[in-house]
């Protein structure tokens, strides 16, 4: 069993961030330990929310404490998402480092959450340029939006697919090991699909399936599931294209039973049988032969 701090924001009502991805890591047989750096009230699509940000040494001092019962050489993993300050963020990599010297085979997933949509609204200034220049290269695992890959490149708009995967390997060169794209549109290669990408030194994959129109809501904690998916899965096998393939077959599943239901809330709970035995299937293709 894999042991994992999942450190990110955390709501009361509904799914983001831990509410998000803890149950999903569980079915698939990790033992998470979630540190929450943003306390929600709900998620920011009902249009009222109240927002707590944990103090900004919350994240060392929790894993200080854990290392002091001896347990954190038990830990093969670190997974953040959003956090509440770029002081937050220091003490989260300094978290990491911790981590890194009680066990030097764990890993760190660093989603790097910038922008400005509805969703990202949470972040603080300053967050953006910390990701380029503190975060990137202790990074083991990043998952850019098409906005850090234009910071990343400097460039004004990557236009196309090609772009993005030269970008992910001029940082790979630079010692990360994976990027994952969750989102292609709408530069990808179908306009009527979503598609992912997953890249590192010596393989590219891709998977597309149909897009499910939830209309004007936007369904919360969809990155934190994938996040959390993704990870676990590469931990466990660390097969890039089987792992893909899971993700996605999960993830359609729960998403295609949310809609049916006529919801926006996640199916976590009544999906958790298929989420352990997909009866749905995807197979992850090389982005080249596309």
């Amino acid at each position: 069993m894999k042991n994992i701090f999942s450190i990110q924001s955390h709501a009361v009502f509904d799914y983001a961030g831990n509410t998000a991805a803890l149950f999903l890591m569980w079915q698939l047989g990790a033992k998470v330990w979630p540190l929450n750096t943003v306390q929600l009230s709900n998620y920011i699509q009902y249009g009222y929310w109240l927002i707590s940000i944990m103090p900004k040494d919350h994240p060392i001092d929790i894993v200080c404490r854990i290392s002091d019962i001896n347990w954190l050489e038990t830990c093969g993993a670190v997974l953040s998402g959003c956090f509440g300050s770029v002081e937050q963020q220091e003490a989260i990599l300094e978290s990491v480092r911790v981590v890194k010297e009680a066990n030097h085979k764990a890993w760190y997933f660093c989603d790097q959450v910038i922008g400005r949509t509805q969703q990202e609204c949470v972040v603080e200034s300053g967050i953006e340029q910390f990701h380029t220049k503190g975060s990137l290269l202790k990074s083991d695992i990043v998952v850019p939006n098409f906005l850090y890959l234009e910071i990343l490149s400097s460039q004004c708009r990557v236009k196309n697919v090609h772009e993005a995967i030269t970008v992910d390997h001029v940082c790979i060169f630079q010692g990360i090991k994976i990027f994952f794209i969750k989102k292609l549109s709408p530069e990808g290669f179908y306009r009527d699909q979503l598609e992912v990408l997953l890249v590192s030194a010596d393989q590219i994959w891709h998977i597309s399936r149909a897009l499910i129109d939830f209309g004007f809501y936007e369904l919360a904690g969809m990155d934190d599931l994938t996040n959390s998916m993704l990870f676990v899965n590469l931990l466990y096998s660390f097969y890039l294209k089987s792992a893909m393939g899971r993700v996605a077959e999960d993830l359609y599943t729960v998403i295609l039973q949310t809609y049916h239901m006529g919801d926006c809330e996640l199916q976590l709970v009544v999906e958790q049988q298929d989420i352990v035995e997909p009866t749905i299937n995807f197979t992850a293709v090389k982005a080249l032969l596309l």
